[in-house]
């Protein structure tokens, strides 16, 4: 009688056990798995986040050093700083490009109009050879 009852009891056990169990993985498959969901959803959303951060962070920079870079342009080279601002013909700002570039030290080696969607925008691409100073 008490071998059967420690059977019975061991049997007992392992049914507590495995309804256990079988309670755990319902309760996770109908509360927790969309708050699990959710929290990979947000570590995914944060690591973009931190990216896209970091990418602003980089062109806040970079915008800060052409500012910087285009001051300088514009004090060490103020006739062609002018003529890039004027609002002249595509054919007079050539002109004066040409003669300010030539007067800076550079020659030019290509300058071609460039196409742009904008029809009233003209956009000329110049291609310079010389030194920086």
């Amino acid at each position: 009688m008490i071998f059967s009852y420690l059977k019975n009891s061991r049997g007992l056990w392992i049914f507590s056990v495995f309804y256990i169990l079988l309670f755990s993985v319902v309760c996770y498959f109908l509360f927790l798995q969309a708050t699990v969901a959710h929290y990979q959803c947000a570590r995914k959303n944060k690591a973009v986040q931190l990216i896209l951060l970091k990418q602003k962070e980089n062109l806040a920079k970079s915008d800060v050093q052409t500012t910087k870079e285009l001051n300088n342009w514009q004090q060490k080279h103020p006739h062609f700083y002018a003529t890039i601002q004027s609002n002249e013909t595509v054919d007079q700002l050539l002109q004066l490009l040409t003669h300010i570039a030539q007067r800076a030290g550079f020659t030019i080696v290509q300058a071609a109009p460039v196409l742009s969607k904008k029809k009233f925008n003209d956009l000329i691409q110049l291609q310079l050879s010389g030194t920086y100073q």
